[in-house]
């Protein structure tokens, strides 16, 4: 079938890890206010992307976090979690994630050791696609496109209420090694994605999201 037809449906928000650091503080900031880089195609799906509000736990947040005077050895919880709205058509369903390798990288302090750790990725997620949706070398970064596959087939069923999926990771580290410094760092940012899985395989919807080799 033609990719035109499938139901596609993107939310691309401000779940964005920017990172600053002054003389003696690093700071990691989720800091954005307004919803980036949204795209409806279709109709019949519909997702959401959002993450814990460390201001108040006991709420979600789609607009972002702000951390601010980190210690080294701090912890922060970060868990972009995509959720698919009920009633919407079953759907496969990706997150992108770029800048963690970046930040990874940085090191400020001890000599061979990362600044920043970014959590495991969770295993009812498999990494399918690097950023620029090419399928080769999938182990070389942590950075990629990555396709729930909690399920057998991998396919999110339509069902009467919200269907929240596990965060792609929950934390983010900023390590006992680092100095404390550091400037211009990394953005961590996250995207969700949806397509329809009816007469669609796992391959074809890959294809058919904003990221892949349309």
């Amino acid at each position: 079938m033609k990719k035109k037809s499938l139901l596609t449906m993107i939310i691309a928000l401000g779940l964005i890890a920017v990172i600053g650091a002054g003389a003696t503080l690093a700071y990691l900031t989720s800091n954005t206010q307004t919803l980036n880089n949204t795209f409806t195609v279709g109709n019949g799906i519909e997702i959401k992307l959002d993450e814990e509000d460390v201001t108040n736990p006991d709420v979600r947040t789609t607009t972002g976090n702000e951390y601010t005077d980190l210690q080294p050895g701090d912890q922060m919880k970060k868990d972009p979690t995509t959720t698919v709205v009920k009633d919407s058509t079953d759907c496969y369903v990706f997150m992108k994630v770029t800048g963690i390798d970046a930040l990874e990288a940085l090191n400020t302090g001890k000599a061979g050791e990362q600044d920043f750790t970014v959590g495991e990725i969770n295993t009812a997620w498999t990494k399918v696609a690097n950023t620029d949706g090419t399928t080769t070398g999938l182990g070389a970064t942590r950075d990629g496109i990555y396709q729930y596959t909690g399920t057998a087939d991998h396919i999110v069923k339509k069902a009467a209420a919200d269907t929240v999926l596990p965060a792609l990771f929950t934390t983010v580290t900023y390590n006992t090694t680092a100095d404390g410094t550091g400037s211009n760092l990394p953005q961590i940012n996250v995207q969700s994605c949806a397509v329809q899985s009816a007469n669609t395989s796992d391959a074809e919807a890959l294809a058919a999201t904003v990221w892949g080799n349309n």
